[in-house]
């Protein structure tokens, strides 16, 4: 039973290094999407690998210039920033690429400027508010993060508009089914830019968390003048010509509300555990799980690509209604996860340790078991699919947004419970069950809603017709 089971995920999975049999399945040729698709695959893929390569880079460039204590507090500080951003931006950027893919279907041109401007508005005013919130809340972290310095901390807080804008950048050219473009500014600007400023101010002075904060400041800058210059660029010359912008606030605020209980659900459970491991535990043991952490990202990473190539796909063939293409883009797009993720998960499994010393140093070493326990998790997560992102492009955040609300709450207190006594690993493995559940739940709810199975098993279900 084994020998037949490991038999049919290899034959499912290598037809997916078969692009001309996947994207004839996935999509017909009586249409411009199975070309277009392939090319944004393949352009988002380089871009997104070199992506990804750069990140690796950046950490292991930090980790041996700061050590474990001061890159673990850089950690923390970029885990805090990056919730309350995520939670400035409301769920607006999944509503920037719906919608944006919407009208822009329809030729609805001065709904995209609408769209967009209500969409900046909003986001402006959600960052000031939370800067200041964070702001008065500088003695609470202070007494919990004693080492972290106050400057370091004011500069974290400057990292959230930029990352706010950067975004809606992002989802903007995403919905313009620009995908390639849209990875361009962070994943390659701002990471180019961000490492040769590290390199050439420490061979020049040297410097702590504050410094090395203040240049990720300057990093993110260039990449949102870069997206916002590729926005400019790449728009349709209908929508730059279109002087009217219409606005439906109601209409939008009432679908971003849900989006941004997914969305910041879904955040606090992927930071939970670094926020709540540098308030529970000394920094340095933050910094050994930051680098467990981030070595384990990368098993997620093919579906990340996957995720941002099909999102504004998928959109467009729920609205078609046309599932019989859907489900056969979502089991595609779960064999190329799965297919990216296991040469990496087993690397990390059998010789994680020898990995972890190679890139950053003997100091890491005992990050290889939370390396390990979260490889898991992501694996898992890639096998379900784009489950989360077919229920958000069908409409049903609502769905995505019970579910994830109470797998976050259970990481909350599964983090609560596991920190005190074990640490880092029990951090990891915190996390690892959330994902776990998370991804399983939502891989069902896909099932019942909207008869897909996302996962790679859908791969099955496409061969025998869909039954």
């Amino acid at each position: 039973m084994a020998e037949r089971s490991v038999g049919a995920l290899f034959s499912m999975t290598r037809a997916c290094y078969k692009p001309e049999m996947t994207l004839r399945r996935a999509l017909d040729k009586n249409n411009g999407l199975r070309a277009e698709l392939l090319r944004g695959g393949l352009g988002v893929f380089v871009v997104y690998s070199a992506g990804i390569l750069l990140n690796l880079a950046l950490a292991v460039l930090l980790a041996r210039l700061l050590g474990p204590e001061e890159f673990g507090l850089y950690s923390f500080l970029i885990a805090f920033t990056t919730l309350l951003s995520v939670l400035a931006l409301s769920g607006l950027p999944a509503l920037v690429t719906r919608e944006t893919a919407r009208a822009e279907a329809k030729e609805k041109w001065a709904t995209i400027k609408g769209l967009w401007r209500w969409a900046s508005g909003v986001a402006l005013i959600s960052s000031v508010i939370l800067m200041a919130i964070a702001a008065v809340a500088w003695p609470l972290i202070a007494s919990t993060q004693p080492s972290l310095p106050r400057m370091a901390y004011v500069a974290g807080l400057a990292l959230i508009p930029l990352m706010v804008y950067l975004r809606l950048c992002e989802a903007a050219l995403r919905g313009l089914r620009n995908v390639l473009q849209a990875g361009l500014p962070e994943y390659l600007f701002g990471r180019v830019m961000f490492i040769l400023l590290v390199v050439v101010f420490f061979r020049v002075s040297g410097g702590g968390v504050a410094e090395v904060t203040v240049l990720h400041i300057l990093a993110l800058a260039t990449a949102l003048i870069a997206g916002a210059a590729l926005v400019m660029l790449v728009r349709p010359v209908k929508l730059s010509r279109e002087a009217r912008w219409d606005m439906e606030p109601k209409a939008w605020t009432k679908a971003a509300l849900p989006l941004a209980f997914v969305v910041s659900s879904s955040v606090i459970m992927g930071e939970a555990d670094k926020i709540m491991l540098g308030l529970m535990a000394a920094p340095a043991e933050l910094g050994l799980y930051a680098v467990g952490s981030k070595g384990a990202a990368l098993v997620a990473f093919g579906l990340t690509v996957v995720n941002n190539t099909a999102s504004p796909y998928a959109a467009r063939l729920h609205a078609m209604e046309d599932m019989r293409r859907l489900q056969a883009l979502a089991a595609r797009s779960a064999g190329a996860a799965v297919l990216f993720a296991l040469p990496l998960f087993i690397a990390f499994m059998l010789v994680g340790e020898d990995i972890l010393v190679l890139l950053f140093g003997s100091a890491y070493s005992s990050a290889q078991v939370p390396l390990a326990i979260l490889s898991v998790g992501y694996m898992a997560s890639a096998a379900t699919g784009p489950s989360d992102l077919l229920l958000v492009m069908a409409g049903q955040e609502r769905v995505v947004g019970k579910v994830t609300a109470f797998v976050a709450l259970a990481n909350v207190v599964l983090n609560a419970a596991l920190i005190p006594s074990f640490g880092a690993n029990g951090a990891a493995l915190a996390t690892a069950l959330s994902i776990v559940a998370w991804k399983s739940a939502l891989w069902w709810s896909v099932r019942k809603r909207l008869d897909i199975d996302s996962s790679i098993l859908g791969l099955l279900r496409e061969k025998s017709g869909g039954q």
